[in-house]
């Protein structure tokens, strides 16, 4: 009986789970344990414990908004993910089920909508920047067979100092295959969000977003995206659905020459720093950024290039936290290595027949040398 066992008792112990070891991060009173070697896990706990406050994004839904907790290709379910990761609490919120938007919101997401809100939401929307509220507003081009011309989302974007534009950005650049697909590289136009950004973002169908000038009192008004020089703004959006269309740039029909602006952030003066929280004189800082598309960051090209950095660039930003816009973890990727014909000779011969051959004559030379001492 007592044989029988051991072998069981052997075979129990191999089929346990191999364990990492914990990594634990303290920072003044807050702690937190990590059991994973995996770079961007690490990454999060890091900036768990030093944000400290756990912050909450609201994603507005009721209007043909991204689903944050969606599983298909147009979901924003990847990077509410990867913001709960950096501390955040994700919810959905319907504004028709509220009076105003909650308190406890430290950004509010309103992600490619496609129909307008009622006036009563926005002036929600509006009631909430005024007390200082951070909006992310990805508005898409208007579209299809139905499309809705968002008119009072678009017009609180002017109010802030933003012209959203009734167009579809076109870009002959040669850096994509597609017009339509808008590729942008380095260097971006001066901010914190794209500051020190050395990658290339991807915009599937965009719509111009450009500041208007002048700018509103009291609010500074910053393009932080650009297409290139070649790319245009196109405005005939009907003929540009007709078959066979052959979009050109035509400035006297209202197109706009590249490079087009296709985001902007809006940000209040910041309080002193030895202002009260309740000093009416020093209302807190609101902050804004408007995006002509909200393909980038959804789950079917948000892991293209930059795409996913420059969201939570954006939504670092927008909650006064840029000391994390340093220290992201970078996305394991894959590189590819194109060879000539001629090139794979090379290297089949040096593989198969010219190592093996150094190795066996430098074999032959060690032994010789042995046996002659």
């Amino acid at each position: 009986m007592q044989r029988s066992g051991r072998p069981q008792q052997r075979r129990a112990a191999l089929a346990l789970p191999l364990a990492f070891p914990t990594l634990v991060l303290q920072y003044k009173d807050k702690t937190e344990k990590v059991q994973s070697v995996d770079e961007r896990e690490i990454t999060s706990a890091v900036i768990r414990v030093i944000s400290g406050t756990q912050r909450k994004a609201y994603f507005v839904q009721g209007h043909g908004e991204r689903d944050p907790m969606g599983e298909t290709p147009l979901s924003y379910r990847g990077v509410a993910q990867l913001l709960k990761g950096d501390n955040f609490t994700v919810e959905a919120l319907a504004l028709s089920q509220h009076k105003d938007v909650p308190d406890d919101a430290t950004v509010v997401i309103i992600a490619g909508p496609t129909a307008d809100f009622l006036p009563e939401e926005t002036e929600q929307i509006t009631r909430y920047l005024a007390k200082g509220g951070k909006l992310l507003l990805l508005l898409d081009p208007p579209l299809g067979e139905r499309p809705q011309p968002l008119t009072g989302l678009i017009g609180l974007a002017k109010e802030w100092g933003v012209e959203v534009g009734n167009d579809v950005v076109l870009d002959v650049s040669g850096r994509s295959q597609r017009p339509e697909l808008v590729v942008v590289v380095p260097p971006y136009p001066s901010h914190p969000i794209t500051e020190s950004f050395r990658v290339g973002t991807i915009f599937p169908l965009a719509r111009s977003v450009t500041p208007a000038k002048p700018a509103p009192e009291g609010k500074s008004v910053q393009p932080i995206i650009e297409s290139a020089r070649q790319a245009w703004a196109e405005t005939d959006l009907k003929g540009l659905q007709s078959a066979g269309s052959q979009p050109e740039m035509n400035a006297d029909k209202g197109d706009k020459e590249g490079p087009v602006t296709i985001a902007v952030a809006v940000s209040t003066p910041a309080p002193p720093a030895d202002a009260k929280p309740d000093d009416p004189k020093a209302p807190p800082q609101t902050r804004i950024v408007v995006f002509g598309d909200s393909d980038f960051a959804s789950d079917a090209v948000a892991g293209s290039i930059g795409n996913i950095d420059l969201f939570l660039n954006t939504i670092s930003w927008l909650t006064a936290q840029e000391n994390l816009i340093s220290i992201r973890p970078k996305e394991p990727g894959n590189s590819r290595l194109t060879m000539t014909p001629r090139e794979l000779n090379w290297v089949w011969w040096f593989a198969v027949a010219i190592l093996p051959a150094a190795v066996i004559v430098i074999g032959s030379v060690s032994l010789m040398r042995r046996r002659r001492s």
